[in-house]
């Protein structure tokens, strides 16, 4: 995963859109990533509709050091609803309101 292909769509300026439905689903944090979130849960992800801006945001959230985690080639792992994302449609999966995100280290992820 690079940063380029995070920040090809995501944008935090749609977050405003009229109309736009907004989202609050769980992120949960496992293994070194706590070490930059200082929690294992997030509930507040709103406005993300793909993981790809799920990603941009929480790298605004958590600053620089996570963004070169986030974006860094292999990791992190994510899931949606217990599935990886090569089963949901890589970066551009879509979410939904009641999701379950997961982001664990790569090295925890198998």
């Amino acid at each position: 995963m690079t940063s380029a292909l995070f920040a090809r769509k995501a944008s935090p300026q749609n977050a405003d859109k009229k109309g736009e439905r907004k989202f609050k689903m769980k992120v949960f944090f496992y293994g070194n990533v706590l070490k930059f979130t200082n929690e294992e849960k997030l509930y507040n992800a709103e406005n993300c509709s793909s993981i790809q801006e799920l990603a941009v945001v929480l790298g605004c959230k958590y600053g620089e050091l996570f963004k070169d985690f986030l974006f860094g080639e292999e990791n992190c792992f994510f899931l949606v609803n217990g599935k990886p994302l090569m089963n949901t449609g890589g970066l551009d999966t879509k979410l939904h309101p009641d999701d379950k995100i997961e982001i664990l280290p790569f090295a925890d992820a198998g």
